[in-house]
This record gives structure tokens, C-alpha cells and sequence, in this order.
């Protein structure tokens, strides 16, 4: 059977890739110890165990999953995780913790299958510096809100926060 290395899978790519926009920048491949026939990880996929022994590293299916191996420094690399930072300088990762004394019960969970140390990147939500519009609302172009409810109308709406008595007054009812 054909094992696929790892590095050129598309999940180890993105999470390479990823390493490298962060400050200092990770080369995760230098903290790999290499390939190990005798590597016993039982409670792994067969998939998974069979990339460790002929690469040392193995990339999952999918990013959540993410990339397993054996480091060949692992103070270093436990180091290197800890003082990450983003390009806007936020903490880049989450460590988990014992699930005995668990800090963070939802990181801790989520770490359930991970064997040894297992570190989680930080999502954080980017917002747009465009301010919001009555044009991005659900049903403001006639879909959205469902079959045989109303429609959004500026009419109504006082466009958030705009002087309501400035708007054209209506005598006009909304039927549904």
C-alpha cells in the first residue's frame, strides 16, 4: 500500500502556511524527528500510523485534525508554540491543559483524541472596516426571510440610527 507523504498534502500545506504569517515565523519541519518504524500509537488511524513510521510526520484529512509527529526538540518547540503571536500580536495558540484540572473546559474537550501536548490555534473574527448597510439585511431583496413574510422597507426602518422624522411620513400599513 502507498503511503502519501504528508508535507505535500493540502492540510499540512495550509497549516505550513499558516506557521510562517506568524511572529517569529515556525518552519514546523525542523523540530521533526524523523522517521520511526518502531512508533506504537495504537489508538491512532491506521492512515496516521503508517505516515509516522515512513515520515516521522502525519498530515489528517482535514486542518481541525491537523499534523502529528514525533518532535525531536520538544522544549524548543513547547517554546517556540508558547511565545507565538499574530501579525496584529495576539497570543497565536491555546494550550491544553490536564482534562483533570481542566482551565478551559470546550479547548480541553476539543484535545480529547490528541495523544501527548496538543496545541490549538486562536480564531479570532476579522471585522470590516465598511459600515453596516440596510442593504445587507436578510429579505431586504426578497429572499431571506421565508415565504409569506414581510418584506424589509426603509420606510420603516428610520435607516438605523438616521433622524426618523427626517423620512417621509406614511399612512400606508404593512400587510402580511
Amino acid at each position: 500500500m502507498t503511503t502519501t507523504n504528508p508535507t505535500t498534502t493540502d492540510t499540512y500545506r495550509k497549516i505550513a502556511a499558516r506557521l510562517t504569517m506568524l511572529r517569529p515565523q515556525i518552519d514546523l519541519s525542523k523540530y521533526f524527528a524523523g522517521p520511526n518504524p518502531n512508533v506504537r500509537l495504537y489508538d491512532e488511524k491506521a492512515y496516521i500510523r503508517r505516515q509516522l513510521e515512513k515520515y516521522g510526520v502525519a498530515a489528517a484529512t482535514s486542518t481541525l485534525d491537523g499534523v502529528t509527529f514525533l518532535p525531536k526538540d520538544w522544549e524548543d518547540l513547547i517554546k517556540t508554540l508558547r511565545v507565538a503571536k499574530t501579525s496584529d500580536g495576539f497570543d497565536a495558540f491555546a494550550e491544553g491543559k490536564s482534562p483533570e484540572k481542566p482551565s478551559h473546559w470546550a479547548l480541553d474537550l476539543s484535545m480529547a483524541a490528541t495523544i501527548g501536548k496538543g496545541f490549538r490555534e486562536i480564531w479570532r473574527p476579522k471585522l470590516s472596516d465598511r459600515p453596516l448597510s440596510t442593504r445587507d439585511l436578510p429579505g431586504r431583496h426578497g429572499f431571506g426571510l421565508g415565504r409569506g413574510r414581510g418584506q424589509w422597507s426603509d420606510d420603516y426602518s428610520a435607516q438605523f440610527g438616521k433622524d426618523p422624522s427626517s423620512r417621509k411620513t406614511s399612512r400606508r400599513c404593512i400587510s402580511r
